[in-house]
């Protein structure tokens, strides 16, 4: 954790804790701490690369799947989640921040038998994808866990679960969740800014046809990488400043205490937080209207148990301004434990899926999902068997591997499908999905 011992009584400071040098950051390098992966993404990592929230490592053996995975180079719980179902067990949540924390050894085992030097997660990053890289980085360059990593880690899988919900904005926007929500905002919509300036709005940058050219494809890349990079080493500088109010106060909550690391932050990130949070109270005034306009019905599910059919509530939620996994994520604060968010993203989405579908997580007990889950894919399977031979999203699909046992109890699809992942709680559309915002809705609501 440390180079030297560190006290860990609350009389001494923070302040103090960082002038006598005694904790040396755990320090971002773009080329050592990579983000440009897909989610979902099915890869074996090289020598000297692990991967991070990503992967799709599939499980072999019958003993503990996530010393499998980690001994792979890989710690990832997307598949994982749905190990335990198959088997027949509860799942206990384990985001990838948690895994680590939880199997640090294993963990650094494995970064000295494939000599890791370099982490690799997701675009698009997410707290988990973010903390679990700044995790296994501390590991690689430390050899030890950050100080406060166990409660750190149990607030990035309350948030990945959907199991922290915080109703008021102003108390959110002061746990590690909301600042990592202000940041990610205010650096889209720095880059959304860039993108519209040099690259959409600048006529060099297009074909003839009004598409990008080769220059403004590579423009668009470079501005995209440089903001992921920004998001991240933005995130490890609030992360290390965290690891120094834990080293004070072993007592110390991520989700309650953070005005301490606030004001231990450079100017420059503390300006992008404010900025940040001007923008998340109006994302969530967004939320707010386009939770009240979308449609209310019911559908019938099984219980998982029993098998019996009964009803229950589904929210439809149509092309909202908010994104699919914000619009799920928020509504478990206002929703009943038997009710179903169903949320249809389409092209207009900024990142995350085509749509979402979700419970909460308590709800797995009450709730299965599965049949939805193979009913989308047979209606993605019927939009992909009209396509032509020479489609390229048909060649594109073809060349894709296998994902198998990822879509409830039919395998409809093999190549890239619409998968029912954390535990049965969550169905993420596939990432070449062709359903349209009509075909979305009667697929939903036709299980009745």
């Amino acid at each position: 954790m440390m180079i030297e011992s560190v006290p860990t009584t609350q009389s001494e400071d923070t302040t103090s804790v960082r002038e006598k040098g005694l904790l040396r950051p755990v320090n971002f390098d773009p080329e050592k701490c990579k983000c440009n992966l897909g989610k979902a993404q099915k890869l074996q990592p090289k020598d000297g690369e692990m991967i991070l929230d990503t992967g799709d490592f599939e499980t072999i053996g019958t003993g503990d799947c996530y010393v499998e995975t980690i001994e792979a180079g890989v710690v990832d719980h997307h598949r994982l989640d749905n190990v335990f179902r198959a088997r027949g067990q509860v799942l206990d949540p384990r985001c990838s921040a948690k895994i680590i924390a939880t199997y640090a050894e294993d963990v650094s085992r494995m970064i000295e038998a494939r000599g890791v030097h370099t982490t690799l997660a997701h675009a698009d990053g997410d707290l988990d994808s973010i903390v679990s890289s700044y995790l296994a980085q501390s590991l690689i360059q430390r050899k030890e866990l950050p100080v406060g990593a166990t409660k750190l880690a149990e607030h990035v899988n309350r948030v990945d679960y959907g199991m922290y919900r915080e109703t008021d904005i102003e108390k959110y926007l002061l746990s590690l969740s909301g600042i990592f929500s202000a940041i990610k905002s205010e650096l889209a919509n720095e880059r959304d800014g860039e993108l519209g300036k040099e690259v959409f709005g600048n006529p060099e940058m297009k074909a003839p046809n009004g598409r990008l050219n080769d220059a403004g494809v590579q423009k668009l890349n470079e501005i995209k990488t440089k903001f992921e990079n920004l998001l991240s080493e933005k995130m490890f500088e609030v992360l290390n400043e965290i690891e120094k109010a834990a080293a004070v106060n072993p007592e110390f909550d991520p989700e309650k205490d953070m005005a301490l690391v606030l004001s231990g932050l450079a100017p420059e990130v503390q300006e992008i937080i404010e900025r940040g949070k001007s923008l998340t109270r109006k994302e969530l005034e967004v939320f707010n209207q386009d939770f009240e306009q979308a449609e209310r019905t019911t559908i019938k599910v099984k219980v998982p148990k029993t098998g019996e059919s009964i009803e229950v509530p589904i929210i439809i939620a149509l092309e909202p301004k908010t994104v699919p996994t914000a619009f799920t994520n928020i509504s478990y604060q206002r929703i009943t434990p038997d009710t179903i968010v169903a949320v249809y993203g389409g092209a207009g989405r900024k990142g995350g899926d085509m749509y979402d579908i979700g419970i909460k997580q308590e709800s797995a007990a009450l709730i299965d999902m599965g049949e939805l889950c193979v009913a989308l894919n047979r209606a993605e399977k019927e939009k992909r068997d009209q396509l032509a031979s020479d489609d390229p999203i048909r060649i594109t699909l073809d060349a894709q591997p296998d994902r198998i046992g990822m879509s409830g109890p039919e395998q409809v699809l093999t190549k890239d499908p619409t998968v029912l992942v954390a535990g049965g709680t969550l169905i993420a559309a596939t990432r070449s999905s062709l359903l349209s915002a009509e075909d979305f809705k009667r697929v939903v609501s036709s299980l009745q």
